[in-house]
């Protein structure tokens, strides 16, 4: 488990205020269960590793980015 001070268990921690607050903690738990089983699949690792596959990145290939918006320069996601 991640020490009370380390930086994951700051982010877990806030995930979980924020899941308590919208009355999502299913939700996220379902899904932190669906990433955990993908994580420990070995064919993720061999599709990550993969150098035919092209990744995320500069170049544009990604549907979510973050853009300045008109309320204070925070962020937006363009998948919403």
């Amino acid at each position: 488990m991640a020490r009370r001070d380390s930086a994951p268990r700051r982010y877990a921690d806030a995930a979980f205020e924020i899941a308590l607050r919208d009355g999502t903690v299913d939700t996220w738990r379902m899904e932190l269960e669906a990433a955990a089983a993908t994580s420990t699949a070995g064919e993720l690792e061999s599709v990550l590793a993969n150098p035919a596959i092209p990744s995320f990145g500069a170049a544009g290939s990604s549907n979510c980015h973050a853009s300045p918006s008109n309320s204070g320069g925070s962020t937006t996601n363009a998948m919403d």
